[in-house]
């Protein structure tokens, strides 16, 4: 019985396969709307390749037989790179079944090059009998018909390397359907009947007139049918409302009971959608199968393993090591140990081995051999259990699998020593290489792209991010061949696709997809991506429809329903919902003008004065803003302890008023105690970093000579040592009453002048500290210099005259501000207004979020999440 080909207008059909023919599908989807079982011409292919002890070169030893090509034909350092830049325009030129002799002859330089490494390459393919994926048709093809007739469907078009090997392979009363339309979207498929009907085969043209929705639509879509037909169009304002929107349709149609496998969402861009589909089906409880693979480098396995590669060569840096360690996969950390880890920023094999006591794995030599390296990534794997931890997740389960398998094919690579670099690179690239499923499993909701539903059927199909330069997809030449390139080849006889094929080949797989459809079809797109506006795609022009907005539908998920009934409190029984309501009631309070309440620090409880002992620097808070005084010492807020990895303010303070009271100490006997002071500065300040625990900066050295020039400057000031004066305490603690409250603090220096003492408070700053509020609430009322003239020299020197008190600043080398006795008569006045409202504050537990009103309270607080300042407190008639 002779061949034939069927040029069909609708090809995509439940069509009866005889019983000797042989059925072969495009994809799975395609026999599965055939009711047939799924056989490939690839697995065909293989078959024969692997009948005449040959066979296709899996995915890694192909890339190091290329990588090795490259390394021999062209002359770069970045092999890796390279490789993968003419991977493309290799595969191309041996699907198009192109001469690699020919091209040499008469390409451009370039296509001269990728032709002499494409030969090298498949020489070394052939040494092992192997074939790349790209040209097992044509080396498939060489050995003869198969055994029996063969029946191919579903196949949207075919390229030379098929047409070649279906011509030598099918025996007599095989048969070929493919579509076939009078529109230039076709021509690929009429050209292959002609080459058919050139072999003998039999070629015939056919239709019907009974359509349904999608092949319809696919008509439309040509400009073969101007009849509208009646599908939903609409816009969504961003892909996560989009996927949000479909997955509602989706659910609401499954409690109509259509079943979920009835359903398919196409998407062209997959890297935008898939995620957020994946979470908001897992959201919904809709079953969402996506089909597509992604490599080990997306799973949480190549995540862990790339964390591992950057501690190990980063030599356990803390943040890397980390995250390693708290990783899902990783072992984890106890958390008394991972306090003690944050404070000292642990760093370094031996500060974390305490830790993790099989950290001592990731102690890796620069250089050995890829074995042993890969031995010891295996070790790795085991010691810290990630075949038991991977197993949780399907997705991650078989990436640990393919990762060993990979790991194994890498052994066959000659046992080279390598830097560890260039190991952590190969495995990277390995990586990338391997790809296993989204979601494994059956059932549910397909996601395709348009590429992969071709050939299928689904009652119900959602086109979505149909937006202009996604759908149709932009055209993108290739480095290595580009367009101009092939137009050149092609008039010496080497034809490759050009620009409009590629463009008739994307109309061609649009059209296969709308015929996927039966029953309904809904195309969206968002209208912005990113912060990129995005227009429809024409493909809504073609079928004769303009996006709108899409139908409001019930809440799919629990957690939409808790933010329709949060505001009501009632019609929805979960356990959540109750605690959200309160929640929801008292920041809506917050947020309103409402006057304070105890969510806004108006405790109620008294806190009585005389159970406190306060610093200047406490009531100085506590006069800037009452909620800031209040979340540090009543609540005891504070952020989490963690080493520094530079010289905070704070700690700086630190270090420059213990070097100057060592200094001070020396010298204070001294002839000339200046000169005395900047000769031994050097020696002491390492003494001070010691006294203070300083924990090792990375940029330490550079630090600290900026440190010695600012106390060298500072010293060198004319008033930091005054000729009439004498230095008599550094660091003095003092503890006394002052207007009824308890106080204590300690005084940077205190000096004995002609007109009596003098106190003195270093600040590293270049401006006087801000105050308490003053009666316009400006930050400008001192407290600490009134208190150290007040009490601390009555406490410490209760027979000494007092002179006055001032700021030096270290940085400047002058006084700030200063302040004398004669001023005491106008501080009982302000300071004990301000002590009455200290003392008010306390005994009625008001702790307002009152900040002064320029904010200079607010400049360095920690508080800031709690207390939420902004335009929320002005609706309360507080400062914004």
């Amino acid at each position: 019985m002779k061949r034939k080909c069927i040029l069909h207008s609708h090809p995509f059909q439940k069509l009866t396969a005889q019983e000797d023919r042989i059925p072969l599908t495009h994809n799975p989807c395609a026999a599965r709307a055939l009711e047939i079982p799924h056989q490939s011409l690839r697995s065909l292919a293989q078959t024969l390749l692997f009948r005449n002890r040959m066979g296709v070169a899996p995915e890694l030893t192909a890339n190091r037989l290329l990588r090795q090509a490259v390394q021999q034909e062209m002359p770069t350092d970045d092999v890796i790179g390279a490789a993968r830049s003419i991977s493309l325009a290799l595969r191309m030129l041996f699907q198009a079944g192109v001469s690699l002799q020919e091209l040499e002859k008469k390409g451009t330089m370039r296509a001269r090059q990728l032709a002499r490494t494409a030969q090298i390459y498949r020489n070394l393919l052939r040494e092992i009998n192997l074939v790349d994926g790209s040209e097992w048709f044509w080396e498939a093809a060489k050995f003869g018909k198969s055994d029996a007739a063969i029946g191919i469907y579903g196949y949207p078009r075919l390229g030379r390397d098929e047409m070649a090997f279906i011509e030598s392979t099918a025996a007599d009363a095989s048969e070929l359907v493919l579509p076939g339309l009078d529109h230039p979207a076709f021509a690929e498929n009429r050209n292959a009947s002609s080459f058919f009907k050139e072999h003998g085969w039999d070629i015939r043209w056919e239709s019907r007139s009974s359509l349904t929705l999608g092949e319809r639509l696919s008509e439309k879509f040509l400009g073969l049918c101007s009849q509208n037909m009646e599908f939903n169009a609409h816009e969504y304002p961003y892909p996560e409302a989009e996927a949000r929107g479909t997955l509602a349709q989706i659910k609401q149609r499954m409690i109509l009971g259509i079943a979920p496998d009835h359903m398919a969402i196409v998407v062209r861009n997959e890297s935008l959608y898939v995620p957020t589909l994946q979470s908001v089906a897992w959201e919904y409880q809709v079953p969402l199968r996506i089909l597509q693979d992604t490599p080990l480098t997306e799973t949480q396995l190549g995540a862990w393993i790339a964390l591992l590669f950057q501690a190990i060569q980063n030599n356990l840096a803390f943040e890397t090591t980390a995250r390693l360690l708290r990783h899902p996969l990783g072992p984890g950390i106890a958390e008394t140990m991972w306090d003690e880890s944050r404070r000292q920023h642990s760093s370094g094999l031996e500060k974390w081995r305490t830790a993790h006591t099989s950290l001592s794995l990731l102690e890796w030599p620069q250089q050995d051999s890829r074995n042993n390296y890969i031995q010891k990534l295996r070790d790795v794997l085991e010691t810290f259990e990630l075949r038991r931890r991977t197993a949780h997740w399907a997705r991650e389960a078989i990436a640990f699998y393919k990762l060993q398998d990979g790991l194994q094919e890498m052994t066959r690579t000659p046992d080279h020593v390598v830097n560890r670099s260039t190991f952590f690179e190969e495995t990277t690239e390995l990586l990338s290489l391997l790809a296993v499923p989204v979601s494994p499993g059956r059932g549910g909701v397909e996601l395709h792209t348009p590429q992969s539903c071709a050939g299928a059927r689904f009652a119900h199909v959602f086109l979505i991010g149909a937006a202009e330069g996604i759908l149709p997809a932009a055209i993108h030449d290739d480095f290595m061949l580009d367009f101009h390139d092939r137009e050149a080849l092609a008039q010496s006889g080497i034809v490759l696709d050009n620009a409009m094929d590629t463009a008739l080949r994307e109309s061609q797989t649009i059209w296969s997809t709308l015929q996927t459809v039966t029953d309904s079809f809904t195309l969206s797109y968002p209208k912005l991506i990113g912060r990129d506006e995005r227009l429809p795609s024409k493909l809504f022009d073609l079928l004769g429809a303009s996006p709108s907005l899409p139908p409001s539908l019930p809440a799919s998920s629990v957690e939409e329903g808790r933010k329709y009934f949060l505001q009501q409190n009632s019609g929805m029984d979960d356990a959540a919902l109750a605690y959200a309501h309160r929640a929801w009631t008292i920041e809506s309070r917050r947020e309103g003008d409402e006057p304070y309440d105890e969510f806004d620090g108006i405790v109620g409880y008294p806190v009585p004065p005389d159970s406190l002992t306060f610093s200047a620097t406490q009531l100085t808070t506590l006069g800037q803003c009452p909620f800031k005084w209040f979340a540090q010492k009543i609540l005891g807020l504070k952020e989490s302890e963690e080493a520094e990895e530079e010289l905070r303010p704070g700690m700086k303070g630190k270090l420059c008023h213990q070097t100057l009271k060592i200094v001070l100490e020396r010298v204070k006997e001294c002839e000339n105690p200046r000169s005395a002071a900047l000769e031994i500065l050097a020696e002491v300040l390492p003494e001070a970093e010691k006294l203070e625990n300083l924990p090792p900066f990375p940029v330490w050295d550079a630090q600290r000579k900026e440190i010695l020039t600012l106390l060298q400057n500072a010293i060198n000031g004319e008033d930091f040592l005054r000729t009439e004066a004498v230095v008599l305490a550094a660091e003095q603690k003092f503890t006394g009453s002052w207007f009824g409250l308890n106080v204590q603090g300690y005084v940077d220096r205190i000096d004995r002048g002609l007109d009596g003492l003098i106190f003195i408070d270093y600040k590293t700053s270049a401006s006087p500290p801000p105050g308490a509020k003053n009666a316009i609430s400006k930050a400008k009322l001192d407290i600490q210099l009134p208190l150290y003239v007040q009490t601390a020299a009555s406490c410490l020197y209760p027979s000494e005259q007092v002179a006055g008190a001032y700021y030096y600043s270290l940085p400047k080398a002058v006084i700030l501000k200063q302040v004398e006795c004669s001023q005491e008569q106008k501080w009982d006045s302000e300071l004990g207004i301000f002590v009455n409202e200290v003392k008010k504050t306390l005994e009625n537990g008001f702790f307002p979020v009152q900040p002064d009103v320029d904010c200079a309270a607010c400049a360095y607080c920690p508080y800031d999440a709690v207390c939420r300042r902004g335009i929320r407190l002005a609706r309360k008639g507080g400062t914004a």
